[in-house]
């Protein structure tokens, strides 16, 4: 745990945890959100902490410390995921998904996915995930 960065609120209390990252839905310079496993469970995962340190030149190159908390789904949100995940793969591509090959679909494909009712359903659905228990951390 990088000491520099107080803990949040929400995650005092909560055991830190080892995960290996299954599925990539938030990417900016580095992982924000997505399915995580851990213990042999799957969860999702969201940035709910980021701060820059700078380098010895004072410029926000230096470290940049995330932490992410760890949610427990509900039956139904896993649902809406999987059907989610699996309809971007089939469109898209399987660039977000750590246990697959990588590959990538024509763009001419894409619109299939973005134009879906599940995509907006998962894109509407993504701010509720937040509001699950949460049980534990990480930093990434």
């Amino acid at each position: 745990m990088d000491a520099r960065l107080a803990l949040p609120e929400t995650l005092i209390g909560k055991p830190e945890v080892v995960k290996s990252v299954i599925f990539v839905s938030g990417y900016w310079d580095g992982f924000l959100s997505g399915v995580v496993e851990v213990d042999g469970n799957r969860y999702w995962a969201d940035c709910v902490q980021e701060e820059f340190f700078p380098d010895d030149l004072g410029e926000e190159a230096g470290d940049r410390v995330r932490r992410f908390a760890v949610y427990d789904l509900t039956p139904e949100q896993w649902a809406c995921l999987d059907e989610n995940i699996e309809l971007f793969e089939r469109f898209v591509g399987t660039n977000c998904s750590k246990t697959k090959p990588r590959m990538l679909h024509p763009q001419g494909m894409w619109k299939n996915y973005y134009d879906s009712d599940t995509a907006k359903k998962m894109k509407g659905m993504l701010p509720e995930l937040a509001k699950n228990p949460i049980v534990g951390w990480f930093e990434g």
